[in-house]
């Protein structure tokens, strides 16, 4: 017992720090979570991700998912605290959960330049596949890599 002659007061729950949201196999920046790789279920996601914090998953637009559905680009992760995390797909351009031709080919107009055809937000986040934050050439080289194993 330290010097007052008392037993100090063990630890609770309560004590330990908190953890917001954390993941070995996904990237966590800034309220994304990237390099989510295609057909990940809602369940697998969770999983592979620890908080503190009790987790649930939603569409772009807030509604609920099934533990089955897979997760597509601009999904959120919210936590009970009230944090929000925006879902990225790695290659999903299009936003929904797929890595198709017209991802690529997305990225490929987008890389050259071609009107009409630019990638913005959550869309240009999945096209990022290096998750260094820029598009460029290593990112389609990766996506037609990706795209031909499939």
């Amino acid at each position: 017992p330290p010097e007052g002659g008392e037993d100090p007061i063990p630890p609770t729950e309560d004590d330990k720090p908190k953890i917001e949201l954390e993941s070995e196999e996904f990237i966590i920046r800034k309220k994304y979570v990237m390099k989510i790789e295609f057909n990940t279920t809602v369940k697998q996601l969770l999983e592979k991700t620890n908080s503190s914090y009790e987790k649930t998953v939603l569409t772009s637009e807030g509604d609920t998912v099934l533990d089955t559905d897979i997760i597509k680009t601009g999904m959120k992760l919210k936590l009970s605290n009230g944090s929000i995390y925006t879902l990225i797909v790695r290659g999903d351009t299009n936003m929904d959960g797929r890595v198709s031709l017209t991802d690529l080919s997305k990225m490929i107009l987008h890389y050259n330049g071609v009107k009409g055809f630019e990638l913005s937000g959550d869309g240009l986040k999945g096209a990022d596949m290096n998750v260094d934050g820029a598009m460029n050439l290593v990112d389609i080289s990766q996506m037609l890599v990706l795209y031909n194993s499939i």
